[in-house]
């Protein structure tokens, strides 16, 4: 008996309701909301202080900066300062100090930190657009670009760049400038060079000579940045170029241009004999890398325990099993994302490209305190937020009916991260504060406790600066800063003989390093071994000339010897290297003062008071010899 067949009713699958905008209106917002929330989430790094991580060596203390000087201006041209060529980086300050009347003001420059930031990740927002249009084919083939779900598929992943807390270093310190400013160029380069091949320009050459300006400029700023043709490669690779010797030719200048920045800068940044200490051999720097790698990822998921200095090095971090497991879990993941052109392919290569000059394939001069930093990861989270969207488009149109639960979830994800960022931000208020907490979540950093060290003892925190330093070197006995600031502090305390040998070994250390001379010098002072202390003043003087400390020591050596032309012409010679130093001015003040010249004495003692308003020292000086003036005869 035949049975009689049952067509079976087939119920149409539920579609996402489609809600267009237009393109203008909604770049727009996306753009928009991104800059906002960009400055939203680390709005409280406009209170921070400047701190004494590089901001006194690059900015508040760079004599090339301070004060403004054609002179400075031409020197950072010249040749490298601090073993670094990054002028466009020291000339962006330039802005900071106009605005701020000749002297760095934090608030000012915070403010043009955050400014960059914002307009860092609306350019980011730009590129992740256009790559994403063209890189994921499950787009093109069912998602409108005008759709109301594209639009906020887009602007997710454009919020995880401009608001991730791992973002908040290069926001919320000083000099993070760096970062910025690289960023910046390095962008506006690549959507020059991307908007080249739009059927509806006719005029190329401009937007080409522009790319290859802006590339030059961004390594200008960073050295790093000549990992974006890396990515701009990758990209075309993932939208579907076949032709390898196409793309090569087409990259050709851009790998030539930044070879030669490559080798033109190659001796810069040498690599120390304490960084090479924590190295592995050559065989292990691939391993080093894929740990590198896998760090980033854990800390993007899990941004926790964020910190300046994470104290991981090639050599700590071969303590922990998972560093020689890392290579095959990356290979695979790399193998598996290659092998098929897709968002997530793109994605991760964005991530690894501009990762790679600092991953410790190369090894590289801060390798000696770690491998891996947070502001190394600036540019890669723009591969972040290409997976964030991809995925925030597909779970929305595949469950349409979830859409809205999506959405708020999306959001109370982007709150947390906003929470996060806001209160990371706070972290970097000043020095005491973002080095206790380095060592509460990375407690392994040497040079974290150096620097706690550092910022204590200018408190006058004595003790917890002893602690700190003692810490510091049984983490590292070669830490050499934590041997010349504990010799410091021991001198201050008369032990002059325990603060002799960690002097004497921060120089065997480094010998190069003109703080402990100096240090060794006032040791002597305190002896009144003039001769003794003149000449430890004096190699401090041949490792840095501009060393103030050693300038002041050294003319006050002659005062004491009856030398008064020679301690003069000493104070003379720093005050053209430290024009506004006001500690300079003051030594000067006492020596015109302690010579009988009462006059010159009052009117340096007013300079001192422009420089720094708050200097008691001087605001005395000046209220003693205007009421009892000494008679210029013979100095005293």
């Amino acid at each position: 008996m035949r049975r009689r067949s049952r067509t079976r009713k087939v119920e149409p699958q539920p579609q996402a309701k489609v809600v267009s905008l237009s393109a203008s209106k909604g770049e727009l917002l996306v753009f928009g909301a991104v800059a906002a929330l960009a400055c939203v989430a680390y709005l409280p790094a406009l209170w921070n202080d400047f701190t004494n991580w590089d901001d006194n060596v690059n900015l508040t203390d760079n004599p090339y900066l301070i004060p403004l000087s054609w002179w400075g201006f031409c020197e950072l041209w010249r040749g490298p300062y601090e073993n670094l060529y990054v002028p466009l980086f020291y000339l962006s300050y330039y802005l900071d100090i106009l605005i701020s009347g000749g002297s760095p003001n934090p608030f000012v420059t915070h403010l043009i930190n955050l400014l960059l930031h914002a307009a860092v990740s609306v350019l980011a927002a730009a590129l992740l657009r256009k790559w994403w249009l063209r890189v994921d084919t499950a787009l093109q083939t069912t998602g409108s670009p005008l759709s109301l779900s594209f639009f906020v598929a887009w602007l997710a992943g454009a919020t995880v760049f401009a608001i991730h807390p791992i973002q908040t270093e290069v926001v919320a310190w000083a000099t993070g400038r760096k970062d910025l400013v690289s960023a910046v160029l390095a962008l506006l380069a690549w959507l020059c060079w991307t908007e080249t091949t739009a059927p509806t320009v006719q005029r190329r050459f401009p937007l080409r000579a522009g790319a290859y300006t802006f590339f030059v400029a961004a390594m200008l700023a960073k050295p790093a940045a000549v990992a974006l043709p890396l990515a701009m490669i990758a990209s075309e690779w993932f939208a579907g170029e076949n032709s390898p010797k196409r793309l090569l030719r087409k990259y050709v200048p851009w790998f030539a241009v930044a070879g030669a920045w490559v080798m033109a800068t190659a001796g810069t940044q040498e690599v120390s004999r304490e960084a090479q200490a924590v190295l592995l051999p050559w065989w292990g720097r691939p391993i080093v890398a894929a740990d590198a790698l896998l760090f980033y990822v854990r800390k993007i998921i899990f941004p926790v325990g964020l910190v300046a200095s994470y104290g991981h090095t090639p050599l700590e971090a071969s303590k922990n099993l998972m560093f020689w497991v890392s290579p095959a879990v990356v290979a695979v993941a790399l193998i598996l994302l290659w092998r098929k052109r897709s968002i997530w392919g793109w994605a991760a290569a964005i991530f690894v490209a501009f990762l790679s000059p600092v991953l410790g394939l190369i090894p590289f001069a801060y390798q000696r305190y770690s491998t891996v930093a947070d502001r190394y990861a600036y540019l890669s989270m723009l591969g972040v937020g290409g997976v964030v969207s991809a995925l925030f488009w597909r779970v929305t149109n595949r469950f349409p009916k979830h859409a809205a639960t999506v959405h708020v979830g999306g959001a109370v994800v982007a709150a947390m991260m906003l929470a996060l960022s806001f209160f990371q931000a706070r972290v970097w208020r000043d020095s005491i504060s973002l080095w206790e907490h380095n060592v509460r979540f990375a407690p392994r950093s040497a040079v974290a406790y150096a620097n706690l060290a550092a910022a204590y003892a200018l408190k006058n925190m004595n003790d917890e600066a002893v602690t700190a330093n003692k810490r510091a070197l049984e983490l590292d006995p070669n830490q050499e800063r934590a041997h010349s600031n504990l010799g410091l502090i021991l001198a201050w305390r008369d032990e002059t003989t325990a603060a002799l040998q960690h002097l004497r070994r921060a120089i065997e250390i480094r010998p190069n390093f003109a703080a402990p001379y100096a240090h060794i010098g006032d040791c002597y002072v305190k002896q009144n071994r003039w001769q003794e202390a003149a000449e430890a003043y004096r190699q401090a003087l041949e490792r840095d000339p501009r060393n103030v400390k050693a300038i002041i020591g050294l003319s006050y050596c002659y005062f004491r010897r009856g030398r008064y032309a020679e301690s003069e012409q000493k104070l003379q010679e720093g005050l053209l290297l430290r024009p506004n130093n006001p500690a300079l001015w003051l030594s000067y003040g006492h020596l015109m003062s302690d010579t009988g010249r009462t006059q010159e004495a009052l009117a340096i003692y007013r300079r001192v008071l422009e420089l720094d308003p708050g200097n008691q020292d001087a605001a005395r000086r000046i209220r003693a010899l205007s009421a009892n003036p000494p008679p210029a005869t013979t100095p005293r």
